[in-house]
């Protein structure tokens, strides 16, 4: 009962105790039905390459938690898995053996490419089994499971197959995410934006003839030098202007180059140099002032025209020495595009229907021209566009474009069928005509700048324009928006016993802790303040109900005291008024609290801004031209706000709101800041049903048998939230060879064209040579089965995404093991906060749709690693830590607590070489601790330990103390706290356990020695050397075993050399906290 008498040396005593854990069993579950289950499902890594710092500091995390649930008395199963990869998988083995073979995947067949990709997994899944393991994993091995498995994958495939019949899977032509170089569609989740400079194109749709009076103007005063008065020369709000107005003989000028110094002048003077194109005002002189040298007008012209854009349709500049012809002075809509190789594909012009400049336009065809070429554009209006941008005009391209498609779904008879005029291969096709065809998107960008500059179609071009494109997150190529036929998953197709939505099932599941709790913590405030609800009469209720459904006149003669009125306890009157002149309303919920707010589009700001809370009002400033205001915030806890509150509660649900909500699509972003959501349903709006956002009631939450998510922690929640409500239908399917190849067969070779209209659609060739366009509801052309169909039927080439699979990975490896029915729901499940979206949220829906339930109780989500500086660890960034390097420099267990020290649920944490050596030495102050404490105990006495009686004051706060931190840390452990735990472990080992108590028991336990000499003056009572060293080790054996699901390794070690009693065994983690 002693350790070695040296220094702690973790690389011999790891291996030793992995070894003992390993032969001993100690990692299975067992068959005792006297113990309650606890079961954790292991996210499974890619197996393409050992795990990551990521990975790693998971199984850190999984594995505290299963030890100590051990520790708990629980019968623990975790169950260890590996993940094909899907997508990244096929390409870095591409890139990592084929490539460096000088080979590429087409030179072989589809199966022997499958399992030469099979073999190289099965390697790089030993090699990463081995990393678990080193890590102190305590997993049941036996039971590690691929996601390739054929139990697994009939899993899946049956899961596909029993969509499809229901109509939640479906086949359909839409637009996807190209990645040309992986040369698949690729979903939303699995792409990322990054920062460009790209050049942004203004260019004009010309409309019409050549405008007479622009021609005039040309032919009177090109190249003269004018006199001109200056008005309007001062600046709105402290915003310097581009140009100084004024007036010539009744001709607006628009002077360029002229400081403030001049505006008080009668007159200015200058050289003609172009007109300012307008289609709804006459057009004006563009004049320079020529006796400035450093001058350069072209600097300036598109400030010019953009300023000019804000207050006239169709604003450009058209110098006359660029365009002497006659034939380019025509007006014409001016739109602006980082993507001119697509303006063949336009189907329509868009606009924000509260654009006053273009609403005359809206619901016409318009015949435009452009390069010399005329077509008909229908234009449109949709919230999605923003009239600040730019011009405010939009070019409508569904097939290029995923915003655009969305636009056009809700415009179909205007924007449909969608051109597409790009093809996988990133070339331009027949359809842009033979100049262009065949031109890759950069070779056209150039040619098509040279042809609008020759035609007059282009207006100016901003080389410098600071944008965001979409990229593959696996590839890194830019994502090409195209026309695809895939699969797809809607997530709004009722399922199950409550017919519930899987959208709506996953929101339910989290969101339902929360209401619970928050609906008792509203209640108890209600009560507390003792708030008398006075109940509005039928009167004020049709009245109110009015307004909504109608809007507000002004001339209404409703006033400030129509509204529905609350008075407190003491009688007094509260303001719960809508003011009844030029106000619409409109109402929001707040996505945490699910409390439904009313809101304010105002057009007297001043009327109003009393309502609205300094936060929301410091916030408006911001946002231009835009007057929102929230009646009432439930943020705080006074009278008002739950007074407010349960107004809504008793009558908001019922009301049905009809209103016209100018510039909606900021309104929902800017709220959107602040936790709510606009609720459609009270709208008839266009936004509303491109947002489609499913309310919930608090009433049905947890009231049946599908249980509740509980996430750690708590603020992921509204993301959570807000991507669910967002989510649009799930492109499911791959055009790739590794995966789960989709169980659906064509009666003949299925090919996509590309038909003289522009739109893909899909043909089947038969045998004989025809050609059959493909029915995806007839079943003599498509079948979803496993099994062949027969003779001439070919089975889709395309796999499904890795997230189809690993959304049902809970359930299917408790499946394939037989557990479903003892192991299911888990308890809780380890993620990346990163991951809370692709691959969480889908967990809940496939659980709901297979078993109704939960798939697991607790969802924990884990912060990134960072390096050194700060940024997420990576290989390109350099500041990656090597795992085996620094467990052999530091030991594993100062690794792992690395992952927890001071660290909280969900926030990405730091490690550094600093950190590590830290922990080290606090690892060999627990070896050194250990070792004093043990040979005290052995040598004052030889009998069995049993823990003494207190009888010493020393005594007495030695149990207070241990006392106190094993509550602490089990408090914390339960609740998720990790980073409080073991900052408490930390902290009172150290500094109170070792600085103090062992200091202070020296005097109980060893001789009392001269100070000069060393000679010994006396012994320590017998008595009390046994009471403290026994005392000593029972809270050493607590310390241990609070610290062992933390740092296990050298625990263990230690554990093999105390003494035991009832409750404890050599295996640390199966002896009772």
């Amino acid at each position: 009962m002693a350790l070695p008498d040296k220094q702690y040396d973790s690389r011999q005593v790891e291996p030793e105790v992995l070894r003992f854990w390993l032969e001993s069993g100690a990692y299975k579950s067992s068959n005792d039905l006297t113990k309650d289950p606890w079961t954790l499902v292991c996210p499974p890594p890619n197996a393409y390459a050992r795990p990551h710092i990521g990975n790693i500091s998971g199984y850190g995390f999984q594995d505290a938690m299963a030890r100590y649930q051990r520790m708990r008395n629980k019968n623990v199963l975790v169950l260890p898995g590996k993940d094909h990869a899907g997508l990244e998988g096929e390409a870095v083995f591409v890139r990592e053996v084929l490539e460096k073979q000088g080979r590429s995947k087409f030179d072989m067949s589809r199966e022997d490419f499958y399992s030469m990709m099979m073999d190289f997994f099965k390697k790089n899944m030993e090699m990463a089994r081995t990393d678990e393991m080193k890590i102190g994993l305590s997993a049941d091995f036996d039971k590690d499971t691929f996601t390739l498995d054929p139990d697994v994958v009939n899993i899946v495939l049956d899961t596909f197959i029993e969509m499809y019949r229901k109509g939640m899977i479906y086949k359909g032509v839409r637009i996807v995410n190209w990645d040309p170089k992986a040369k698949t569609a690729v979903a939303d989740n699995q792409v990322s934006y990054v920062d460009a400079v790209t050049p942004f194109y203004y260019f004009k749709y010309s409309v019409g003839e050549p405008d007479l009076r622009a021609l005039e103007l040309k032919r009177r005063y090109a190249g003269n030098r004018v006199e001109w008065k200056s008005i309007n020369c001062t600046s709105e709000k402290g915003l310097n202007l581009p140009y100084l107005a004024g007036k010539l003989n009744d001709i607006d000028v628009f002077g360029i180059g002229y400081e403030y110094k001049y505006q008080n002048e009668p007159s200015l003077f200058g050289k003609v140099i172009g007109v300012m194109m307008r289609i709804d005002k006459t057009p004006g002189l563009v004049v320079v002032n020529d006796e400035k040298t450093d001058i350069l007008p072209s600097d300036q012209l598109k400030d010019v025209f953009l300023y000019e854009s804000r207050f006239s349709a169709g604003s450009h500049i058209i110098l006359f020495d660029q365009y002497p012809e006659d034939e380019y002075y025509k007006n014409g809509f001016i739109i602006g595009t980082v993507r001119p190789e697509t303006i063949f594909a336009d189907t329509a012009i868009a606009c924000n229907p509260s654009d006053a400049r273009y609403t005359k336009f809206i619901g016409k065809k318009i015949e435009v021209e452009f390069l010399g070429k005329k077509k008909k554009l229908s234009f449109i209006s949709d919230y999605l566009v923003d009239k600040y941008f730019g011009t405010g005009l939009l070019k409508i391209t569904p097939a290029h474009s995923n915003e655009d498609w969305e636009i056009a779904m809700r415009n179909k008879e205007s924007c449909f069928p969608p051109v597409q005029v790009i093809g996988y291969d990133l070339k331009l096709n027949s359809l842009v005509g033979e100049d262009y065809a065949g031109l890759s998107i950069e070779e056209a960008r150039r040619k098509l700048k040279r042809d609008m500059q020759l035609h007059g179609n282009l207006v100016w071009v901003d080389e410098n324009y600071k944008n965001r494109i979409k990229i593959s997150e696996r590839t890194k190529a830019p994502i090409e928006p195209l026309l695809s036929s895939q699969w797809y998953l809607s997530y709004d197709v009722p399922v199950g016993k409550g017919g519930k939505t899987l959208r709506q099932a996953a929101i339910d599941m989290v969101v339902g802790v929360l209401e619970k709790r928050r609906i008792e913590q509203y209640e108890e405030s209600r009560r507390n303040l003792d708030i008398d609800f006075i109940e509005p009469s039928q009167s004020d209720i049709d009245e109110m109900l009015k307004i909504f459904e109608e809007g507000i006149d002004s001339d209404s003669g409703l006033g400030k005291d129509n509204g529905i009125k609350m008075t407190d306890s003491s009688g007094k009157d509260l303001e719960i008024v809508y003011y009844a002149s030029n106000i619409d309303l409109f109402k929001l919920k707040d996505n945490v609290s699910n409390i439904e707010i009313f809101c304010l589009l105002a057009k007297q700001r001043d009327k109003i801004l009393g309502w609205v809370s300094g936060d929301v009002q410091e916030e408006l400033k911001t946002v231009r031209n835009i007057n929102i205001f929230v009646l009432k915030e439930f943020r705080s806890k006074n009278v008002d706000d739950l007074l407010m509150a349960e107004f809504i509660r008793r009558f908001g649900k019922d009301y049905n709101l009809e209103t016209s909500i100018i510039n909606q699509d900021r309104i929902i972003n800017f709220f959107r800041k602040f936790g709510f959501t606009i609720l459609p349903n009270l709208t008839t709006s266009e936004i509303a049903e491109r947002d489609k956002i499913k309310m919930w009631r608090s009433a049905n939450l947890g009231s049946d048998s599908v249980g509740l998510v509980h996430v750690h922690p708590e603020n992921m929640i509204p993301k959570f939230i807000h991507w669910m409500e967002n989510l649009r239908d799930w492109a499911i399917s791959r055009s790739l060879w590794w995966g789960y190849r989709l169980p659906v067969w064509y009666n003949g070779r299925p090919i996509e064209k590309l038909d003289n209209d522009g739109m893909l659609r899909e043909y089947l060739i038969k045998e004989n040579g025809e050609e059959v366009l493909l029915d995806y509801s007839n079943e003599d052309h498509m079948r979803v089965q496993k099994d062949c169909p027969g003779v001439g039927w070919y089975q889709d080439e395309c796999v499904l995404d890795t997230w189809f699979s690993s959304g049902q990975w809970v359930y299917a490896i408790l499946q394939k093991h037989g557990l479903i029915k003892t192991r299911f729901p888990t308890d809780v499940l380890v993620s990346a906060h990163d991951i809370l979206e692709n691959w969480d949220s889908r967990m809940m829906m496939f659980s709901y749709f297979k078993h109704g339930k939960v798939p697991f109780r607790h969802l924990f989500l884990t912060g990134l690693v960072l390096g050194k500086d700060g940024q997420k660890m990576s290989k390109s960034r350099g500041n990656i830590l090597d795992m085996d390097e620094i467990t052999e420099k530091y030991g594993t267990d100062a690794v792992r607590l690395s992952f927890f020290y001071q660290n909280s649920a969900g926030s990405n944490y730091a490690i550094t070489d600093d950190k590590l050596k830290n922990f080290k030495q606090y690892v060999n102050k627990i070896w050194n601790a250990s070792k004093f404490v043990l040979k005290s105990f052995s040598d004052s006495t030889d009998q069995p330990f049993k823990k003494a009686v207190e009888t010493l004051d020393f005594s007495k706060k030695l149990i207070d103390h241990i006392q106190s931190v094993r509550s602490n840390v089990v408090k914390n452990i339960e609740s998720y706290e990790f980073g409080r735990a073991t900052d408490t472990l930390y902290r009172e080992f150290w500094h109170t356990f070792c600085d103090v108590f062992i200091e202070e028991s020296k005097k109980y336990l060893n001789p009392t020695l001269d100070k000069k000499t060393k000679k010994i003056l006396s012994y320590p009572d017998p008595a009390h050397k046994k009471e403290v060293s026994n005392l000593m080790v029972y809270v050493l054996k607590i310390y241990l075993k609070l610290l062992h699901p933390f740092i296990p390794f050298i625990t263990q070690r230690i554990w093999f050399e105390v003494p035991l009693e009832g409750g404890e065994t050599k295996i640390i983690f199966y002896s009772d906290i």
